[in-house]
């Protein structure tokens, strides 16, 4: 079911991204403001849930259809100035956030349902024209319970998904050099709310380098770790 997405909630979502957009502009570095996308009307989940019959989370659903449809918004460790890249002393990527491509993504002119059939026919493609094995994979049998999160524009078909067949939601990073596994170690957030607010306190660290800021053995955003503490503390030094 998920826990309730509250404005709460929103309201740290917006402050920690506008929060690390002045720090890392502060540092010199490249900062694509937060943009949130719309609210999206509850048909699209109803026409979304009639043709997969898959449901959202409640969390999920209270943030698309009471807040926003997703948003836009990235950084980069690159200093706009020299070209140089910062340094921090704890690396959670030399990227955030989602560039090129909004997270979710849900609008009027493209609803959660074009989003999903999307994704499902850009990753069967490629894992045919990949490797024909792959096709008797666990992984592919999970496929149709996959909503893109994010997509990774121009990487090679890396995604960021949610996984609606189990509860609490699941989000796993589908490397496409590993042939998108679907395992622990590439879980990055049990729950969608825990995962985006955890994400969220870290200053939305590319998903990429989960490596660097998901606990093992939770399979959590460590926002709450020494490390975690670390890097907010390099973020505020201007």
């Amino acid at each position: 079911m998920g826990n309730a997405f509250t404005q709460v909630d929103w309201d740290l979502i917006r402050t920690r991204a506008g929060t690390v957009a002045a720090q890392l502009r502060a540092k010199g570095a490249e900062v694509w403001d937060f943009e949130p996308l719309p609210p999206v009307p509850r048909a699209q989940l109803e026409e979304f849930t009639r043709k997969t019959r898959i449901v959202f989370p409640s969390d999920f659903v209270d943030l698309v259809t009471n807040f926003a449809g997703g948003w836009n918004f990235s950084w980069c460790l690159c200093e706009t100035k020299t070209g140089k890249w910062l340094n921090s002393p704890v690396f959670m990527g030399n990227f955030g956030g989602n560039a090129e491509v909004p997270f979710i993504g849900a609008s009027t002119d493209e609803t959660l349902l074009d989003r999903y059939e999307s994704f499902q026919d850009e990753i069967r493609n490629s894992i045919h024209n990949r490797n024909s094995c792959l096709e008797d994979s666990e992984m592919l049998r999970l496929l149709s319970a996959l909503f893109p999160l994010h997509t990774c524009d121009g990487s090679g078909g890396d995604y960021t998904v949610l996984r609606l067949d189990v509860a609490p939601a699941k989000v796993y990073y589908l490397d496409h050099e590993l042939a998108w596994p679907l395992d622990d170690e590439h879980t990055i957030g049990i729950g969608f709310r825990e995962f985006v607010l955890g994400w969220a306190n870290l200053g939305f660290p590319q998903c990429e380098y989960h490596s660097c800021w998901v606990n093992p053995q939770t399979r959590q955003p460590a926002d709450t770790s020494r490390e975690a503490d670390v890097w907010r503390g390099w973020l505020i030094v201007p």
